[in-house]
C-alpha cells in the first residue's frame, strides 16, 4: 500500500508541473500572423521611425562633439538596417527581424553616445514595445537577446561604454541584473497586452470563421482586405491567396469580350461611392475554376474617422436554392404536361363522339338541300341548321387539334413560305395602329408540318397579339435556325436536344401575369369578355405544334408584351414539293363497295350518299360481320370503306 502511494506521488507532481507548464504556455501569445494590410501599415511606420532615429543619432553625435565621419557612421548603422528591412522579396519575418535589430541598435548607439546615462536606457524599453507591434515571436525574442548580449557582454567587459554611474562601473553584473529586471518587467507587460490583443482578434476570427456566409472586405479601390473561410470555399480559392487581389479578378464575372469587369461600374463601388448599402438577389460571382456561383449579397460601406474607406460584402451561395427552384419548375411543368394530356384525352373523346353526331347532321342537311328547290319554304331553316353544324364542326376540329387526334397532312416545307404566303392576310387582319415586322432567316431549315394547320396556328397567334394591343403597337414575326442544348431541354419537359426551326410571334402589348401564363393553353380558358372568345385558339395551337413533334412556350410579363416561340424539328435539306391545285372531277360509279362503320347513323348516311352516286353498297356494323360478308358474297367487291376506330378489330387491321 505504501509503495503504491509513493509510486503515485511523483507522477502526481509531474502531472501538476505539466499542467502548470501548459497553463503558462497557454497564457503566452501565439504569435498569430497579422493580416497583410495591417502588417504593411505597421512595418511602414517602423521603417519611418528607423529613418528618423538614424538622422537624429547623426545629429546627436555632432552635438556631443563627434566629428562628421563618426556621426554619419553612428546614424548610418541604423539607416543601413532600415534599408535592409525594405525589400519585399525578403519576406515578412526577415524584414521584421532586420527592423527590430535596427531599433535596439539605435537604443544601444544612443546609450553609447550619451555616455551611459541611465535615462537613455529607457529607449530600449520603448523599442521593445514598438517591436511587439509585429506580434511575432521571432523579432521580439531577437530584440530581447540583443539587449541581453549587449548588457551582459559589453556592459561587463566595457562598462564605461554602457554606464556612466561609478557604482555601475564598479559592479557591472549587479547593474546588468537590474536592467534585466526592467527588461523582464517591460516584456511581461508587453506580452500581457499582446495576449489580450490576440484574444480579442481570435474571438473576432472565430466569429468570421464560424459564419456560414461569405464575408469579404474591400477597400475603396476594390482590393480585397479580408475573406473568411466560408467565402473562400464558395469561390474555390485558398484563403491566403485572396487578400490583396482586385475584386474584379475574383468576384465579378468578366465581360462578353473576356476582359475583367470594371470595379467602378459594380454595385460594390456604388456602395463605397454614395455610402448606401446594396442588397442584391440572384446575382452571380466568379469561381476560381472559371464557372459561376449564384449568390445573394449585400455590400455595406464602412467608415473610419468619418470617411468611407471600404465595404463589407456578405454573400450566400444559393446554388442549392436555384437547383431546388429549377426542380420545382420542372416538376410543375411535368404536372402541367400531364394535366394537359389528361384534358386532351377527355376533349378528344368528347370531340370524336360529337363529330359522329355532326357528321350525320351535316350529311343529312346536305341531302335535304339537294332534294328541295331554292324556293322551298323550309330551305332557309335547313341552311341555318347546316351553318350551325358547320360552326360546331369547327369547334370539334379545334378540340381534336388540341387533343392531337386530328388527321394532319404533313409536308416538308419552309416556314418562311408559310409566313410569306400568309403575310397579306395578316396585314388585312391587323389595325392601322399596329406595325407588322418580319425577320425571316434566309437560310431557314425545313420542317415537316401540315401547311394549312400552320396557317391556322399563325392566325390564332396573330389574333391574340392584336387583341393584346388595344391602343396599337408592334407585331413581330421571326424565324431562325436554333440548336437546343441539354441545359435548355432539361428545363422544358419532353424536349430533346437537337436542331430546331424557331417561329416566334411577339407583341409589345399588355402582357400576362404568371397565373394567366400557366393556363393559356388550357381548352376553354380565356381572358376575353363573354362571347368574344371560345378559349380554344391557343389550345389548338398547342395541339397542332405538339402533334407536329414540336414545342411551344410563352414568355410574358405584365406591361412588357408577349412572345410565343415554337420549336419544330429541323430536317436535313431536301427538295420542297410544290403544290399543284387540280380541280376535282366528280364521277359516278357502278362498283360494289363494302362499308364498315359501327355507328348506325353515320353508316346510314354514308350508304345513302354512295347509293345516290351509283354504287352498290354492302353494310357491316363491325369487322367480324365484314369478313363474313366477304366470304359469302359471290361477286367481286371493288373497295373496302371502313371506320378507323372500332371495337375488337380496327379498320387498319381489317
Amino acid at each position: 500500500m505504501n509503495a503504491t502511494v509513493q509510486s503515485q506521488m511523483p507522477a502526481t507532481g509531474q502531472g501538476s508541473a505539466a499542467a502548470w507548464l501548459r497553463r503558462i504556455l497557454h497564457s503566452l501569445p501565439e504569435g498569430r500572423s497579422l493580416p497583410a494590410g495591417i502588417w504593411r501599415q505597421r512595418h511602414r511606420g517602423i521603417l519611418a521611425l528607423l529613418w528618423v532615429q538614424a538622422i537624429g543619432l547623426a545629429a546627436f553625435a555632432l552635438a556631443m562633439g563627434s566629428d562628421l565621419g563618426h556621426s554619419l557612421l553612428e546614424g548610418g548603422v541604423v539607416a543601413l538596417m532600415a534599408l535592409g528591412a525594405t525589400p519585399r522579396k525578403l519576406g515578412r519575418t526577415l524584414r521584421a527581424v532586420t527592423a527590430s535589430i535596427g531599433l535596439v541598435t539605435s537604443a544601444a548607439v544612443l546609450t553609447h553616445l550619451s555616455g551611459g546615462y541611465i535615462e537613455m536606457h529607457f529607449h530600449f524599453f520603448v523599442m521593445l514595445g514598438v517591436i511587439a507591434l509585429y506580434q511575432s515571436w521571432i523579432p521580439f525574442l531577437g530584440a530581447i537577446t540583443y539587449v541581453a548580449l549587449h548588457h551582459g557582454t559589453v556592459g561587463v567587459l566595457d562598462p564605461q561604454s554602457v554606464y556612466n554611474h561609478p557604482d555601475a562601473i564598479a559592479s557591472p553584473w549587479t547593474w546588468a541584473l537590474i536592467h534585466a529586471g526592467f527588461v523582464l518587467a517591460a516584456s511581461v507587460a508587453m506580452i500581457v497586452n499582446w495576449r489580450a490583443h490576440e484574444t480579442s482578434q481570435a474571438y473576432t476570427e472565430l466569429i468570421l470563421d464560424s459564419a456560414p456566409d461569405g464575408i469579404c472586405g474591400v477597400d475603396v479601390t476594390g482590393v480585397i482586405t479580408l475573406m473568411n473561410p466560408s467565402g473562400a470555399r464558395t469561390l474555390g480559392w485558398p484563403r491566403r491567396e485572396l487578400v490583396g487581389r482586385a475584386v474584379q479578378d475574383v468576384l465579378l464575372l468578366p465581360g462578353p469580350d473576356g476582359a475583367p469587369s470594371p470595379f467602378d461600374r459594380s454595385p460594390i463601388h456604388g456602395a463605397c461611392a454614395d455610402g448606401q448599402a446594396r442588397d442584391l438577389r440572384a446575382q452571380v460571382f466568379l469561381h476560381n475554376d472559371g464557372s459561376s456561383v449564384p449568390v445573394d449579397y449585400v455590400a455595406t460601406p464602412f467608415r473610419q474617422r468619418g470617411r468611407i474607406t471600404g465595404a463589407v460584402i456578405t454573400f450566400r451561395d444559393i446554388s442549392e436554392r436555384v437547383k431546388a427552384a429549377e426542380a420545382q419548375a420542372q416538376l410543375e411543368a411535368q404536372l402541367e404536361s400531364q394535366k394537359m394530356e389528361a384534358v386532351g384525352r377527355l376533349a378528344g373523346g368528347i370531340a370524336h363522339d360529337f363529330n359522329n353526331l355532326l357528321t350525320v347532321i351535316t350529311g343529312r342537311t346536305h341531302l335535304v338541300l339537294q332534294s328541295v328547290g331554292s324556293h322551298h319554304p323550309r330551305r332557309t331553316d335547313v341552311e341555318l341548321i347546316q351553318k350551325s353544324a358547320d360552326r360546331a364542326a369547327t369547334l370539334t376540329r379545334q378540340l381534336l387539334a388540341f387533343s392531337r387526334k386530328q388527321m394532319l397532312q404533313p409536308k416538308v416545307l419552309s416556314l418562311n413560305d408559310v409566313v410569306g404566303d400568309f403575310e397579306t392576310i395578316i396585314r388585312r387582319l391587323i389595325r392601322e395602329d399596329i406595325e407588322l415586322m418580319t425577320a425571316l432567316d434566309p437560310d431557314l431549315g425545313q420542317v415537316r408540318v401540315d401547311p394549312h394547320q400552320m396557317e391556322q396556328v399563325l392566325m390564332n397567334l396573330v389574333v391574340n397579339a392584336v387583341d393584346a394591343m388595344p391602343h396599337g403597337g408592334r407585331l413581330v414575326i421571326e424565324t431562325a435556325n436554333t440548336d437546343v442544348n441539354g441545359a435548355y431541354a432539361a428545363r422544358h419537359v419532353g424536349m430533346e436536344p437537337g436542331p430546331f426551326v424557331m417561329l416566334a410571334v411577339s407583341d409589345n402589348g399588355q402582357g400576362m401575369d404568371a397565373e394567366t401564363r400557366s393556363r393559356i393553353f388550357e381548352p376553354f380558358f380565356t381572358t376575353k369578355e363573354l362571347g368574344k372568345g371560345t378559349g380554344l385558339g391557343l389550345a389548338t395551337v398547342h395541339g397542332v405544334v405538339n402533334q407536329s413533334g414540336g414545342h411551344i412556350f410563352a414568355h410574358s410579363e405584365p406591361g412588357r408584351g408577349t412572345s410565343f416561340k415554337m420549336y419544330l424539328p429541323r430536317l436535313d435539306p431536301a427538295p420542297i414539293t410544290r403544290r399543284v391545285h387540280v380541280r376535282p372531277v366528280v364521277r359516278r360509279g357502278a362498283e360494289t363497295l363494302l362499308l364498315v362503320e359501327d355507328e348506325d347513323d353515320v353508316r346510314s348516311l354514308a350508304r345513302d350518299v354512295l347509293v345516290e352516286s351509283g354504287y352498290t353498297v354492302l353494310e357491316a356494323a363491325n369487322s367480324e360481320e365484314a369478313v363474313r360478308m366477304c366470304q359469302e358474297h359471290d361477286s367481286p367487291i371493288s373497295l373496302l370503306l371502313s371506320d378507323v376506330v372500332m371495337p375488337k378489330v380496327s379498320g387498319p387491321e381489317l
